[in-house]
């Protein structure tokens, strides 16, 4: 399929449930990105080093993406425009397993007139990686484009000062 062909899906405020209902299949895998892309590259993931504090390469370059559609809707809209002055943005799974997004409040504000989108590719293209996280080392094309906005963010996003 060629990628100027993959479907959009544009239903602002309503995406997320989209999203949502593609989750709960267990067959998609969700890249965010805040840019419209006409094609998603390999990158170098990097990780924490939790002794050092440094960042280090994880891994082989490659198309990093969840299999949880929040987390793909928050990186689009929020966590991809920290490191702006103040900006901060961080989420994770706790020791329950469930999802939760610190943001500050001028991202937020960012994010109130934004649009983003979240790339849909089927699981079986990725491999799992760790955690909610999957990856693939090889060219792969996703099946949707969804458009998100402000109103399909999670609710759950607690304000950091």
């Amino acid at each position: 399929m060629e990628f100027e062909k993959i479907p959009i899906i544009e239903k602002n405020g309503k995406n997320r449930e989209k999203l949502l209902e593609l989750e709960k299949t267990g067959k998609y895998i969700f890249h965010g990105s805040p840019y419209v892309l006409t094609s998603i590259d390999f990158m170098q993931a990097e990780g924490e080093n939790l002794q050092t504090g440094e960042m280090e390469k994880d891994g082989n370059p490659a198309v990093c993406a969840s299999d949880l559609a929040d987390q793909a809707i928050f990186r689009s809209l929020v966590h991809e425009k920290r490191g702006q002055g103040n900006s901060t943005a961080q989420f994770g799974t706790n020791e329950k397993d469930q999802l939760f997004f610190l943001a500050s409040q001028d991202l937020i504000d960012i994010a109130k007139n934004g649009k983003s989108t979240v790339y849909v590719f089927e699981k079986s293209q990725m491999k799992h990686h760790e955690g909610h996280e999957w990856r693939a080392e090889q060219v792969i094309a996703p099946i949707y484009k969804i458009e998100v906005t402000f109103d399909d963010l999670p609710k759950n996003i607690k304000i950091i000062e």
